[in-house]
């Protein structure tokens, strides 16, 4: 199944999907993308930290 998959990935013509998109939308779009990509990373360093903290607790508490 899997190898079925990459030969599709490796065959698939390559697709500019931004091509026909006016500049001030692409804009848009990357903002947009750029806002979640944010949001990701500190959502990621939130965890990290709790993470961290929930560890030197246990390690405070023994």
């Amino acid at each position: 199944m899997s190898d079925k998959l990459d030969e599709l990935i490796k065959n698939a013509p390559v697709v500019d999907m931004f091509s026909d998109i006016p500049y001030r939308d692409k804009v848009a779009i990357n903002l947009c993308g750029r806002l979640t990509a944010g949001v990701i990373n500190i959502k990621y360093r939130l965890l990290k930290r709790r993470k961290k903290n929930e560890s030197e607790q246990s390690a405070s508490e023994d």
